[in-house]
């Protein structure tokens, strides 16, 4: 009985592991510039935020330049 649930318990930690990050969306920022940032969130308004801030701070908030979100999945 024990060895079932040692069984069952390392599997669901193992299903665990690797499903976490495929549910997690994965944003890319760009500047005109050419700056990129890339950032990543289980809900989609923060990992464009985290995107956007990164692509800042790659470059892309110099005057005349601004960072856009180009793609999330």
């Amino acid at each position: 009985m024990r060895l079932l649930f040692a069984a069952a318990f390392g599997g669901l930690m193992v299903v665990a592991a690797f499903s976490t990050p495929v549910l997690a969306w994965q944003c890319m920022a760009r500047s005109t510039n050419g700056a990129v940032g890339m950032g990543s969130g289980l809900i989609l308004e923060r990992a464009q935020k985290f995107a956007i801030r990164r692509c800042a701070a790659a470059g892309g908030n110099r005057p005349g330049y601004a960072c856009s979100v180009a793609y999330c999945r």
